[in-house]
């Protein structure tokens, strides 16, 4: 699915039960819009940098 998928109302999807892990999933997701995947070794490096640096900070004790 997708990121807005569990916050559809059920007149706009049949859910066949709760989305609690959907939702949990939904709110650690992080979304990279597709063309950045398209530039440079360089950008993607500075970005991989980024991500890490986020993530550590997000996860640190």
């Amino acid at each position: 699915g997708f990121r807005g998928f569990v916050r559809r109302s059920g007149k706009r999807c049949r859910q066949s039960g709760s989305l609690k892990h959907a939702s949990q999933a939904a709110e650690q997701t992080l979304i990279l819009h597709h063309p950045v995947l398209l530039e440079s070794p360089a950008v993607i490096g500075r970005l991989a940098n980024a991500l890490q640096r986020v993530t550590e900070r997000f996860f640190a004790p």
